[in-house]
């Protein structure tokens, strides 16, 4: 597999790592502050999981880790979570503040900022050699 088509699952297991965010995040608004107390209750509990958003959003975490296959099959498992889970959280802060209007302080983005520094060293071109699998 070529780099371009890695980077390219690496980006689509983000996004819809992040789509699933913002859903989980519309479908649970609706209940208010949710306490580890009231998903121990039955009723709440079948409440909660059968709502459309939070169905959605599982369904889209779900589809994220299936596709996680294919960038883990050519990089290193290091690799690939840090790329998805820095790559989730910024496109998650952006889907957040064009969709839900979220306003972050100037250090979230910095940590972002950092967090996106950390997956270019990481992921670096140069640095990756992909593993391919002749079997």
């Amino acid at each position: 597999m070529n780099k371009t088509t890695v980077y390219l699952m690496l980006f689509l297991v983000s996004l819809i790592g992040a789509t699933g965010n913002i859903l989980l995040k519309k479908g649970t608004s609706k209940f208010g502050e949710i306490t580890p107390a009231n998903l121990l209750r039955l009723d709440f509990l079948l409440q909660y999981i059968f709502t459309p958003l939070i169905i959605a959003a599982m369904i889209a975490f779900f589809a994220g880790r299936i596709l996680i296959g294919s960038p883990l099959s050519a990089l290193g498992t290091s690799q690939t979570t840090i790329a998805i889970a820095v790559g989730t959280q910024t496109l998650t802060l952006l889907l957040d503040t064009i969709i839900l209007g979220q306003r972050y302080t100037q250090r979230t983005y910095l940590g972002v900022v950092i967090g996106v520094i950390s997956l270019i060293l990481v992921t670096d071109p140069q640095m990756v050699q992909l593993h391919v699998n002749n079997g």
